[in-house]
């Protein structure tokens, strides 16, 4: 679907990206200034790399060696910021209509009214942004990108601003556009509860790089609920400690699990209840009990 294959220089900070994107959703999971960020900066054309190969199903965005460089607004690419950036003078329904102008020859994935049912955003279509919730205007935003028709969705930690009841409703949003609309989504996030419901594919990056990835994520069943006595957490094996123990990184924290069969570069879920959490700082690293899937 997208094979990316960059090298870029940022100051101090080296992105070296080489990684296949399959269909559905891929999270890019991994601690800050981990280049999550950059490296959906370099596939939407907003950063040029210095070296590199981007291709989007068979349409070439980036080639340097041979001198190509698609325009952002030319790439066929829906990008979904944390600000949901909609234009202050246009009511909802004109900047829904907004995303029909960069529809071009292409067929549409729905109509208008399909996408406003989808979004459940009838009732707002003669509003304006200041008028409308945090949640609101991101459903504004979503619809928008989507009657743009794009071959690839890029949403960067797009639900972060809001709160859990609006990410709860939001995240059922992009699961329907998964699923439903069968667009492919590259998807930011810091929040392993997104990243565990939504993800087809994790990819876990550091320092600018591809350090995993997994494949077949786990399902909705798995993911945390606030109803419920458990979290859930994607780790990463980073090393064996002992016989019995491996070390594996959960969110940039390194914590002690029990498994005799985990091999470092390993994905699993850890499933933890919520009793047995405690604070721990940055560079803790502390034996817990978990149960695993994977």
């Amino acid at each position: 679907m997208l094979h990316v294959d960059i090298e870029h220089q940022l100051g101090e900070f080296s992105l070296d990206i080489h990684v296949q994107f399959e269909p559905g959703l891929t999270a890019l999971f991994g601690p800050s200034g981990a280049g999550k960020t950059s490296l959906i900066h370099a596939v939407a054309g907003i950063l040029n790399p210095r070296v590199g190969r981007i291709v989007l199903g068979e349409r070439v965005l980036l080639d340097t060696e041979k001198g190509i460089r698609i325009p952002t607004h030319l790439r066929q690419l829906a990008y979904i910021f944390q600000d949901p950036r909609l234009f202050p003078h246009m009511t909802v329904l004109e900047n829904l209509r907004y995303g029909q102008r960069f529809l071009g020859a292409r067929q549409a994935l729905g109509s208008l009214d399909e996408t406003v049912e989808i979004l459940g955003i009838g009732h707002l279509l003669s509003r304006h942004p200041a008028a409308l919730s945090g949640g609101e205007k991101q459903r504004v935003a979503i619809g928008r990108a989507l009657l743009s028709s794009p071959s690839l969705m890029l949403a960067d930690e797009p639900l972060a601003a809001l709160d859990e009841p609006r990410k709860d409703e939001l995240m059922a949003v992009f699961e329907r556009i998964r699923d439903d609309l069968k667009v492919p989504i590259i998807y930011v996030s810091h929040a392993s509860a997104e990243v565990s419901r939504l993800a087809d594919t994790i990819i876990r990056m550091d320092q600018g790089r591809v350090i995993a990835r997994c494949i077949q994520a786990p399902s909705v069943d798995q993911a945390p609920q606030s109803s419920t006595d458990q979290l859930s957490f994607p780790a990463w094996v980073t090393r064996r400690h002992t016989r019995d123990l491996v070390e594996v990184d959960v969110e940039g924290r390194l914590l002690l699990v029990h498994d005799r069969r985990a091999r470092p570069g390993d994905q699993m879920m850890l499933v933890c209840d919520v009793r047995h959490v405690q604070t721990m700082s940055e560079n803790d690293l502390s034996l817990m009990s978990f149960d695993h899937d994977g």
